[in-house]
């Protein structure tokens, strides 16, 4: 194995621990989002509120998390297409 083979292992090892750290943090703001909305629909219902403003706050929870990550996938996408286009170019 030469240098140059060691060196890309490890180069590709490092960003697959980089991806699964990325998806671990992902998923953990997923499920932190929907246990403190879930929690908090909870408290609205014992006392009583209706199913509008429960509604209200599921809406206000979950559209801007679903928003942002879309956001950033689709970001990812642009980067990797210009970086992509770039390296073809030069």
């Amino acid at each position: 194995m030469t240098q140059e083979d060691r060196d890309a292992k490890l180069n590709n090892d490092g960003r697959r621990v980089l991806l699964y750290l990325s998806l671990a943090g992902v998923s953990g703001l997923v499920l932190w989002t929907v246990v403190k909305t879930e929690r908090r629909v909870r408290e609205l219902v014992a006392q009583g509120f209706t199913d509008v403003a429960i509604d209200s706050v599921r809406n206000h929870a979950y559209f801007p998390m679903f928003g942002s990550l879309l956001g950033a996938a689709v970001m990812i996408g642009v980067v990797v297409t210009v970086k992509r286009f770039l390296r073809a170019r030069g």
